[in-house]
């Protein structure tokens, strides 16, 4: 009688348990969809986005830095121009890669450890601020999570079922997400080293992994080649557009920049100290205290060279490069260490655990939505706070008088400004970066229907040295594009971007300012009591 009514109440448990998991992972992914469709359009498209979005030559083609993804948005463009325009239909579609992949982590952590697990590791991802920064943005990176995700699962059934479909989805997935971002190249390094690691116990795969890694090579080539081209490019202009070097923010060698990254990955660009002192505190215990798991959980070790390989090699080199946006790929396995590591707690310390980490969470996202980027540049390098551009540039629209001439102090404004020109009417724009020791970072934009001379390399030098000059007094108006990625570094006086702030107002009338987020706009008129002659040289 006892296994008469055994086995329904078994049943009856396990079906529960299904639909438990069922309902809280229904749950954890309507989070991860509010917080990222929350104020998804709220400012504009930025420099980095415009680029994404369509304004692509053969030479983003043929770049090292997004192939795959440039190639993509070239094929999509003409789709793209007619059906999106608004900011929220274009990054609409990094929202649905984030919302899949907070699906797909679910069950990336159901096949290395535990359903408990797989709930948290989902709870993780859906309310980091991290991912859902990438998620609201127009860009390659939540593909690259996703992609990740996908490949490393792939990864795993291959190595425990040995089937062709396994092998093969993992190799496309593969190599699909290395032409999307090139640095995820680490993250398979590190798939490599846990495979020697472990050879004994998948020797019996050894010639079906060699094939396959021997397809990614040759696949891959390309892709190192197009690299070595755009280093060799880039090293002659002196320009690394992807590269952030630490050595200009921290000048030496430092091991909080590793430790700054493990904060962004679990709270975001902007948590503040008194926010992200406890719950990084907690992180880093579990991240230690899982190491010592190491030699008895092979799923651990997995997920440490995973988070490990890249943060290592971006240690190394971070004297010359650092940017956790070339870690993207490793955050994957931060996720899950530290899901596993909670799961392995006290219930009481884990649900206090939990509780901070989703408390400090949403502090830094209300941060994020208020655009508080206040923190250190040491812990956001090359992440910035938005601006209206969208909103300077149609003050501009609206006031624009043929024979005006527009400057601006900084390129992160340009892009955007004609983007959103250029959504207004057809005005035919013209650009070109000027560069000089004076006034380094001076960009000069100008409308090929002005009635006035464009003035271009004669504009340097009369900001130099007023040799070979057109007078700018030609021009009926002078509009200023004032702004810089770090806004209040560029408002200090001897920034260069104030610099040429002062050697406008010291030769010409300023009849108009309009501050937006981030950018000030100000309308010069000539000074009716100078001329040309009178104009006074940068100090």
């Amino acid at each position: 009688m006892e296994k008469l009514h055994s086995s329904p109440n078994i049943t009856m448990t396990g079906e529960f348990q299904r639909l438990k998991q069922f309902f809280l992972l229904c749950l954890i992914l309507s989070i991860g969809i509010i917080l990222r469709i929350y104020k998804l359009d709220t400012y504009s498209l930025w420099t980095d986005e415009i680029c994404f979005k369509g304004e692509v030559n053969i030479n983003g083609l043929i770049s090292g830095e997004y192939p795959l993804f440039y190639a993509l948005q070239h094929l999509s463009v003409p789709f793209m121009l007619e059906h999106l325009h608004g900011e929220f239909l274009l990054r609409l579609p990094s929202v649905a890669l984030g919302v899949i992949s907070i699906f797909s982590i679910y069950y990336l952590s159901r096949l290395l450890f535990s359903d408990r697990v797989a709930i948290i590791s989902a709870f993780l991802f859906s309310i980091s601020p991290f991912q859902i920064y990438y998620s609201q943005e127009l860009s390659p990176y939540a593909a690259v999570f996703l992609l990740t995700i996908l490949s490393t699962y792939f990864f795993i059934k291959s190595l425990r079922e040995n089937k062709k479909r396994f092998w093969f989805g993992y190799l496309i997935l593969s190599i699909i997400n290395i032409y999307l971002r090139i640095t995820t190249i680490l993250v398979l390094l590190g798939q490599v080293i846990y495979f020697y690691i472990f050879r004994r116990r998948y020797a019996h795969l050894l010639k079906r992994w060699l094939v396959v890694h021997s397809v990614l090579f040759i696949l891959f080539l390309p892709m190192v080649l197009l690299f070595i081209k755009f280093l060799a490019y880039h090293s002659q202009s002196g320009s690394f557009p992807w590269v952030v070097s630490t050595k200009g923010v921290l000048g030496y060698i430092s091991l909080i920049m590793p430790i700054f990254t493990i904060k962004n990955f679990l709270l975001g660009f902007n948590a503040k100290p008194c926010v992200f002192f406890l719950p990084l505190s907690i992180s880093l215990y579990i991240l230690f205290s899982e190491i010592r798991k190491i030699n008895r959980n092979e799923s651990i070790t997995f997920c440490f060279l995973g988070l490990a390989i890249p943060l290592i090699l971006m240690y190394i080199l971070q004297a010359f490069i650092y940017a956790d946006r070339l870690l993207i790929s490793s955050s994957i396995f931060f996720y899950l260490i530290l899901a596993n590591g909670l799961s392995s707690m006290k219930t009481r310390f884990r649900s206090i655990s939990l509780m901070l980490i989703t408390i400090t969470s949403f502090l830094s996202l209300r941060s994020y939505y208020l655009n508080d980027f206040s923190v250190s540049s040491e812990q956001r390098i090359a992440v910035h706070a938005k601006k209206e551009y969208k909103e300077a540039a149609d003050f501009v629209y609206e006031n624009f008088h043929e024979g005006d001439a527009i400057f601006h102090t900084h390129p992160n404004t340009v892009r955007p400004f004609k983007h959103y020109f250029s959504l207004r009417d057809d005005y035919n724009l013209y650009d070109r970066n000027i560069f000089d020791e004076d006034i380094n970072g001076m960009l000069v934009l100008s409308f090929r229907n002005s009635a006035k001379p464009h003035p271009f390399d004669c504009l340097k030098a009369k900001f130099v040295n007023k040799s070979n000059e057109i007078d700018l007094l030609d021009y009926k108006r002078i509009w200023l594009f004032f702004s810089a990625h770090e806004f209040e570094k560029a408002t200090q006086k001897y920034s260069n971007e104030s610099r040429t702030v002062q050697w406008l107002d010291r030769n010409f009338h300023c009849e108009e300012v309009r501050e937006f987020d981030g950018i000030i706009v100000k309308l010069y008129k000539p000074k009716q009591t100078e001329d040309s002659n009178s104009i006074k040289p940068v100090n």
